[in-house]
């Protein structure tokens, strides 16, 4: 494992194999969207709260796939 060391401090941090794998799912999660979505399909995606109209589009998401998905209602960060 690789880290970015720091002349400051005496440990090594933010390991390589860490933000690679972050990038990988995130790139994986963007080019699924992006493929179901040029199918024209809606989909299901949470927006980020610093998006116009998130909180009212999260809340719907939440109320339709609420009962399926229990651990989202209980989280209010989505709020």
């Amino acid at each position: 494992m690789r880290c970015f060391p720091l002349r400051s401090m005496q440990t090594p941090f933010a390991p390589v194999s860490s933000m690679t794998g972050l990038f990988i799912m995130h790139t994986l999660f963007a080019e699924i969207i992006a493929n179901l979505g040029s199918e024209n399909k809606s989909l299901p995606v949470f927006l980020s709260g610093n998006i116009a109209n998130s909180v009212q589009h999260n809340e719907y998401l939440l109320e339709k796939y609420g009962a399926q998905i229990p651990e989202l209602i209980n989280n209010t960060s989505f709020k």
